[in-house]
């Protein structure tokens, strides 16, 4: 409106939703401009009206009114103002939506051509997209052909245009590309695709009116449905808010495209959208994203046959066995885990995953034992098992565990062999029960030290008998001899620390 500097716009759509939804849009569309690109903002704020058939001709007229009244303002309606609505001071007629009704266009083209001044001109807008490359001058027969069925309508105004328009089977002659040149302005917006798929301009013949609806529907709903759930995989029976039936509309699409008859421009529109062609390979891509997603929680796809996830595994794997899975299926399973076929058994790899990982959180593979437990897994049992039977293993799994750094010669597990303790450390370890408990200790009895359990009570045992017998030697005796009252051999000798 700044450019062609328009005062009273007339838009016209082909559904009252369409018109609605721009009269409700269009205020927030303006204070975007504001702030993005102000030059183009119009110097008066245009004020905004909406008529429609299901408004009673009292509101009609005053709408009306209302709008002839405004310094600068847009009206759009849907197919309600035709020939027999006297609406003065319009310049300007947008066709929102594509229309092969050249009848249509002579009615609206008359709200802005009827002079209330002399000398009037009128401006009329179509929102046409050129794709990069197209010949702007050759558009009979193409989606543009919209262009040529207006210029008929101006040709009931205009003497001119009718004396220059060619056959409608010819080319357009060169003066009349420049008439079309002069009078029409085509805008190359940011996002020229997305408009063109939206107003049903750019890849589909106009002149089919009911299929270009169908379409331009389609495709809404398609678009809508996507933002809304992040996807196309729609159910065959789903309808969508507006009563649109995009279940069916999707899989007669699906059925076109494998019978070889959908046009190459319609799969590129839904492919923009991500169009699910395939619902049974949908299906598959989804389960493998199921099982890398149990993957990064697990790190393995040894998942129990009892889970959708592992049942669902184990058909790839007897798949697989049978050489019956599609080879990039194959692929794709092999590049999320290389293992995923298990081929050592499903509870090897879960133990083993279950050893790795904690190893990768940094534990100490010294402070594991045959007591360790993890997840509820006696995962030190296990490990033990595996390097008592080292040359069992397959070559595959020697390689896994020598990975974590686990092998025969380096087995954590294997005991320590500490030093062998002197008579006389163990005399002090005996002077330790004797404080403790106040008595000497019978046959069995053990006390542990710094984690060792000494068999005190039967090395006391020993020592008395050799030295009954003379094989216990004399300083070793009075070590001993020291700590007791009396006969320390006798067995009801009493501790000296009580005495």
């Amino acid at each position: 409106m700044t450019e062609h500097r328009l005062n009273k716009v007339l838009v016209y759509f082909n559904l009252v939703s369409d018109a609605r939804r721009f009269a409700r849009e269009l205020p927030h569309t303006l204070r975007l401009l504001a702030r993005t690109d102000p030059g183009l903002v119009p110097d008066l704020t245009p004020q905004l009206f909406f008529a429609h058939g299901e408004h009673t001709p009292a509101q009609r007229a005053d709408t009306f009114t209302a709008f002839a009244a405004a310094d600068c303002a847009i009206l759009a309606n849907s197919r309600l103002i035709a020939e027999g609505v006297d609406i003065p001071s319009v310049d300007a007629v947008v066709f929102a939506d594509p229309t092969r009704s050249v009848i249509r266009c002579v009615q609206a083209l008359g709200r802005a051509l009827r002079l209330d001044v002399s000398g009037k001109m009128a401006s009329l807008v179509v929102p046409v997209y050129v794709p990069p490359g197209a010949d702007g001058e050759n558009i009979l027969g193409t989606p543009y052909e919209p262009v040529w069925a207006i210029a008929c309508a101006l040709a009931s105004h205009d003497h001119r245009i009718l004396e220059r328009l060619p056959d409608k089977a010819n080319r357009l002659p060169k003066e009349t590309s420049t008439v079309i040149e002069r009078r029409w302005h085509f805008d190359f917006t940011v996002h020229p695709e997305r408009i063109a798929r939206a107003m049903d301009l750019a890849s589909f013949d106009p002149r089919d009116q009911g299929i270009s609806r169908s379409r331009r529907l389609g495709l809404a709903a398609a678009q809508a449905y996507r933002d809304h759930y992040g996807h196309l995989d729609v159910p065959a029976d789903h309808t969508d808010p507006t009563g649109f039936r995009l279940g069916t509309f999707i899989t007669t699409l699906r059925d076109a495209r494998r019978a070889g008859r959908l046009e190459a421009d319609w799969i590129a529109e839904l492919d923009a959208l991500g169009m699910i062609w395939d619902k049974h390979d949908a299906a598959w891509r989804a389960r493998l994203a199921a099982a890398a997603d149990y993957h990064a929680a697990h790190g393995h796809l040894a998942a129990p046959a009892t889970t959708p996830v592992g049942a669902w595994l184990a058909e790839q794997r007897h798949l697989a066995a049978r050489n019956t899975l599609d080879a990039a299926r194959a692929d794709a399973l092999t590049a999320l885990a290389p293992d995923w076929r298990l081929p050592h058994g499903a509870d090897w790899h879960r133990k083993y995953h279950l050893l790795r990982t904690h190893l990768a959180d940094g534990a100490d593979p010294a402070a594991l034992t045959r007591d360790t437990v993890l997840a509820g897994v006696r995962i030190g049992s296990w490990l033990a098992r595996q390097l008592t039977t080292w040359p069992d293993l397959a070559p595959g799994q020697q390689q896994l565990m020598a990975a974590l750094g686990l092998t025969p010669d380096t087995n954590p597990l294997a005991p320590v062999r500490r030093a062998r303790r002197t008579f006389e450390q163990t005399v002090q370890l005996l002077e330790l029960f004797l404080h403790r408990e106040g008595r000497a200790p019978a046959a069995r009895e053990t006390i542990r030290v710094d984690g060792d359990t000494v068999k005190i009570g039967a090395w006391l045992a020993k020592a008395r008998h050799r030295h009954r017998t003379g094989q216990l030697p004399d300083n070793h005796a009075r070590l001993v001899a020291a700590l007791f009252e009396g006969d320390w051999t006798d067995q009801d000798a009493a501790p000296a620390v009580l005495m």
